[in-house]
Protein backbone atom coordinates (compact mmCIF):
# COMPACT_ATOMS: atom_id res chain seq x y z
CA UNK A 1 0.00 0.00 0.00
CA UNK A 2 1.38 3.69 -0.83
CA UNK A 3 1.17 6.71 1.35
CA UNK A 4 -0.40 9.91 0.30
CA UNK A 5 3.16 11.68 1.09
CA UNK A 6 4.77 9.29 -1.59
CA UNK A 7 1.18 10.06 -4.09
CA UNK A 8 2.09 13.79 -3.67
CA UNK A 9 6.16 13.11 -4.11
CA UNK A 10 5.07 11.35 -7.28
CA UNK A 11 2.51 13.73 -8.54
CA UNK A 12 4.52 16.86 -7.91
CA UNK A 13 7.63 14.89 -9.68
CA UNK A 14 5.03 14.20 -12.97
CA UNK A 15 3.87 17.66 -13.53
CA UNK A 16 6.55 18.14 -15.37
CA UNK A 17 5.95 16.15 -18.09
CA UNK A 18 3.85 18.41 -20.69
CA UNK A 19 0.20 17.65 -21.06
CA UNK A 20 0.22 16.10 -17.41
CA UNK A 21 -3.40 16.24 -16.32
CA UNK A 22 -4.95 19.17 -14.40
CA UNK A 23 -7.02 18.60 -11.38
CA UNK A 24 -10.23 16.85 -12.47
CA UNK A 25 -8.08 14.08 -14.14
CA UNK A 26 -5.34 14.07 -11.29
CA UNK A 27 -7.39 11.68 -9.43
CA UNK A 28 -7.57 8.75 -11.85
CA UNK A 29 -3.73 9.55 -11.88
CA UNK A 30 -3.76 8.53 -7.83
CA UNK A 31 -6.37 5.92 -8.09
CA UNK A 32 -3.57 4.31 -10.98
CA UNK A 33 -0.72 4.56 -8.88
CA UNK A 34 -2.71 3.29 -6.11
CA UNK A 35 -3.63 0.31 -7.60
CA UNK A 36 0.14 -0.51 -9.15
CA UNK A 37 1.98 0.46 -6.87
CA UNK A 38 2.90 -2.18 -4.12
CA UNK A 39 4.66 0.12 -1.52
CA UNK A 40 6.08 3.66 -2.00
CA UNK A 41 9.54 2.85 -3.56
CA UNK A 42 7.68 1.49 -6.58
CA UNK A 43 5.71 5.20 -6.62
CA UNK A 44 8.96 6.52 -6.13
CA UNK A 45 10.71 4.01 -9.13
CA UNK A 46 7.63 4.62 -11.40
CA UNK A 47 7.45 9.09 -11.13
CA UNK A 48 11.53 8.99 -11.56
CA UNK A 49 11.08 7.10 -14.74
CA UNK A 50 8.19 8.52 -16.12
CA UNK A 51 10.06 11.98 -15.90
CA UNK A 52 13.45 10.19 -17.57
CA UNK A 53 11.38 9.01 -20.40
CA UNK A 54 8.30 10.85 -21.29
CA UNK A 55 8.80 14.21 -22.98
CA UNK A 56 4.74 14.20 -23.00
CA UNK A 57 2.19 12.58 -21.11
CA UNK A 58 1.03 9.64 -22.31
CA UNK A 59 -1.97 8.99 -20.47
CA UNK A 60 -2.58 6.19 -18.61
CA UNK A 61 -1.66 3.32 -20.48
CA UNK A 62 1.61 4.78 -21.29
CA UNK A 63 2.26 4.97 -17.17
CA UNK A 64 0.89 1.49 -16.69
CA UNK A 65 3.35 0.26 -20.02
CA UNK A 66 6.31 2.12 -17.31
CA UNK A 67 5.14 0.28 -14.26
CA UNK A 68 4.79 -3.35 -16.25
CA UNK A 69 8.50 -2.98 -17.54
CA UNK A 70 9.69 -3.72 -14.59
CA UNK A 71 7.45 -4.94 -12.32
CA UNK A 72 5.36 -7.84 -12.97
CA UNK A 73 1.99 -7.84 -12.44
CA UNK A 74 0.58 -9.03 -8.88
CA UNK A 75 -3.25 -10.48 -9.88
CA UNK A 76 -5.45 -10.87 -12.35
CA UNK A 77 -6.21 -7.44 -13.30
CA UNK A 78 -3.05 -5.93 -13.64
CA UNK A 79 -2.40 -9.28 -15.98
CA UNK A 80 -5.31 -7.61 -18.01
CA UNK A 81 -3.70 -4.35 -17.42
CA UNK A 82 -0.64 -5.46 -18.97
CA UNK A 83 -1.76 -7.19 -21.53
CA UNK A 84 -3.84 -3.69 -22.72
CA UNK A 85 -0.58 -1.93 -22.08
CA UNK A 86 2.23 -3.99 -24.26
CA UNK A 87 1.86 -1.17 -26.80
CA UNK A 88 1.18 2.18 -26.66
CA UNK A 89 1.22 5.44 -28.94
CA UNK A 90 4.26 6.34 -26.58
CA UNK A 91 6.22 3.26 -26.92
CA UNK A 92 5.10 1.25 -29.23
CA UNK A 93 8.61 -0.68 -29.34
CA UNK A 94 8.47 -0.66 -25.78
CA UNK A 95 9.39 1.17 -23.07
CA UNK A 96 13.38 2.15 -23.38
CA UNK A 97 15.98 0.11 -21.09
CA UNK A 98 17.24 1.44 -17.93
CA UNK A 99 20.27 -1.04 -18.20
CA UNK A 100 22.04 0.25 -21.70
CA UNK A 101 20.37 -3.51 -22.79
CA UNK A 102 17.72 -3.72 -25.43
CA UNK A 103 14.43 -4.46 -24.31
CA UNK A 104 11.96 -5.95 -26.56
CA UNK A 105 8.38 -5.87 -24.61
CA UNK A 106 5.60 -7.57 -25.35
CA UNK A 107 3.55 -7.38 -22.04
CA UNK A 108 4.99 -9.54 -19.32
CA UNK A 109 6.54 -11.63 -22.06
CA UNK A 110 9.57 -9.24 -22.40
CA UNK A 111 13.20 -10.95 -23.18
CA UNK A 112 16.04 -9.01 -22.94
CA UNK A 113 19.31 -9.66 -25.38
CA UNK A 114 22.35 -10.76 -23.15
CA UNK A 115 24.90 -7.60 -24.76
CA UNK A 116 24.64 -3.80 -24.23
CA UNK A 117 22.98 -2.32 -27.21
CA UNK A 118 26.04 -1.36 -29.07
CA UNK A 119 26.90 -5.11 -28.89
CA UNK A 120 23.15 -6.11 -30.22
CA UNK A 121 23.46 -3.70 -33.02
CA UNK A 122 26.95 -4.64 -33.95
CA UNK A 123 25.62 -8.13 -34.48
CA UNK A 124 23.24 -7.28 -36.89
CA UNK A 125 24.86 -4.78 -38.58
CA UNK A 126 27.93 -7.50 -39.20
CA UNK A 127 24.91 -9.96 -40.14
CA UNK A 128 23.68 -8.08 -42.80
CA UNK A 129 26.87 -6.30 -43.56
CA UNK A 130 28.66 -9.91 -43.94
CA UNK A 131 26.87 -10.56 -46.89
CA UNK A 132 28.09 -7.94 -49.01
CA UNK A 133 31.76 -9.09 -50.59
CA UNK A 134 34.88 -7.02 -50.04
CA UNK A 135 33.39 -4.94 -47.19
CA UNK A 136 35.17 -4.95 -44.29
CA UNK A 137 33.58 -3.47 -40.52
CA UNK A 138 36.01 -1.63 -38.65
CA UNK A 139 36.25 -3.41 -35.04
CA UNK A 140 33.54 -2.18 -32.53
CA UNK A 141 35.15 -0.98 -29.45
CA UNK A 142 34.04 -2.99 -26.23
CA UNK A 143 33.21 -0.47 -23.22
CA UNK A 144 36.01 -0.83 -21.48
CA UNK A 145 37.80 0.60 -24.34
CA UNK A 146 35.17 3.33 -24.87
CA UNK A 147 36.01 4.40 -20.92
CA UNK A 148 39.68 4.37 -21.27
CA UNK A 149 39.53 6.34 -24.20
CA UNK A 150 37.05 9.24 -21.99
CA UNK A 151 39.20 9.04 -19.08
CA UNK A 152 42.53 9.57 -21.35
CA UNK A 153 41.15 12.78 -23.04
Amino acid sequence: MITIPAAKRAIARMSDIRYFPADPDLRAVMEELAELCADDSQVDWLARRMVDVCREWPRIQGLRQVYFSKYAPRNERQRQLDRESAITEAFPDGVPSETGRLELSAGSHSRKIAGPVDSAASEALALVMGGVKGLELPPVPTLEEIEHEIKSA
